[in-house]
């Protein structure tokens, strides 16, 4: 994938849907010659057009058999139902007697961050990177396996970064040592960054222009590299304005927000964006309800990131769906089409397949989270 902020073009990687149902989700093709029958009725099948909403606009190459098409289909139709996908397709299935990769990589879960954070250490930690390299989810660390990715955690966070895949840069804090712990709490009070409209407010092209160009200020100004490290939407708005260098420097802690975390016996930190800075990026305005001024609800450009990763939209990673979808409407904002919508309207406008694209994701979560806990070779969990 080539990725480029400097001439506003990015153009995003339409991967083989054979290497990324592989990779990310582990799936395993029947073995030439052996002969798969579908274990699903028809009826249960999810359609080819849902397969491919679901794997972010990925189809079947004209090359392959019905045969493979077939097997591709109940993999991701069982998962979407939440069920377990065959064991003969699926490397994560426990009774699965395939090798699904090597431990090239030590993998660590980081306890003391929210959700499935895991740090991925390598055989270069001590001619590499100072920081330490996380990343959001069992699936992903899986997939950092899978893929082999590196040698070094800065060619395994570039990887991450072109695919908008979530990452943490965490520096040991006797490292930075001008570094104080600073919380959103203790900020200045929050301001509406494009303030208060009325509620027939609306917004024209001139409009999103200055949008743009507040938040692009602010990107290349002091949160670029955080916002390239959140994945998803913030990910994406964050591209039109810096390249995915900026990360690998590591954690400036120069930062308004910034947070702590323990990794062993040692106190980590990383830089992160205050809400008032999240909600620039994604261009939020306070609109007044028509019945009283004392109140207001956000209405943005963009979704919230909060509202994105629990839409169908989100897989772990920015896909070829996802990249149509923003330029289709970024062009219809620039051409007076579009204009903000309130979270609600946002969670509608992406309820694409939603509950099973949370079933396919929830249960390669869960999967991967207890392969992981089975590597051999694996380091024991951090205490918090």
């Amino acid at each position: 994938m080539e990725l480029t902020a400097t001439d506003n073009t990015v153009v995003v990687l339409r991967e083989d849907v054979k290497d990324t149902i592989r990779y990310h989700y582990g799936y395993l093709a029947p073995k030439s010659g052996n002969v798969y029958l579908s274990q699903l009725a028809t009826e249960v099948q999810l359609r080819h057009h849902q397969v491919n909403r679901l794997l972010g606009g990925l189809d079947f190459a004209a090359d392959q058999s019905p045969q493979e098409v077939c097997a591709m289909v109940d993999f991701v139709t069982t998962l979407a139902r939440g069920q377990l996908p065959p064991v003969a397709l699926c490397d994560l299935v426990p009774g699965n007697p395939a090798s699904p990769w090597k431990a090239t990589r030590m993998i660590t879960r980081v306890t003391s961050l929210p959700g499935q954070w895991y740090a991925i250490t390598t055989g270069l930690d001590q001619k590499d990177t100072s920081w330490v390299l996380a990343v959001q989810s069992a699936t992903t660390a899986c997939e950092v396996l899978r893929r082999a990715w590196g040698p070094s955690k800065i060619d395994i966070a570039s990887e991450c970064l072109k695919r908008g895949i979530p990452i943490r840069t965490l520096m040991r804090v006797d490292e930075r040592q001008e570094h104080g712990p600073m919380f959103e709490a203790n900020i200045r009070p929050r301001a509406p960054a494009f303030g208060y409209q009325l509620p027939w407010y609306n917004p024209t092209p001139v409009d999103y222009r200055a949008y743009e160009y507040w938040r692009d200020m602010l990107l290349q100004r002091s949160c670029g590299r955080v916002g390239l490290m959140k994945g998803g939407i913030i990910w994406r708005l964050t591209l039109e304005a810096v390249g995915v260098e900026t990360v690998l420097v590591g954690p400036s802690g120069d930062l308004s927000a910034q947070y702590e975390v323990s990794i062993g016996d040692k106190t980590h930190f990383d830089d992160d964006l205050t809400t008032d800075e999240a909600d620039i990026i994604v261009g939020v305005y306070k609109v007044l309800t028509p019945h009283s001024i004392r109140n207001t609800s956000d209405a943005s450009w963009w979704p919230k990131s909060q509202v994105w990763d629990q839409s169908g939209c989100c897989v772990g990673y920015w896909t070829p769906a996802n990249e149509d979808w923003f330029l289709k409407r970024l062009k219809a904002i620039r051409e007076g089409r579009a204009t903000l919508m309130n979270s609600n309207h946002w969670r509608k406008h992406l309820k694409i397949e939603r509950r099973e694209a949370m079933n396919l994701r929830g249960t390669i979560e869960e999967l991967s989270v207890e392969a992981l806990r089975n590597l051999p070779g694996r380091a024991p969990p951090s205490p918090t």
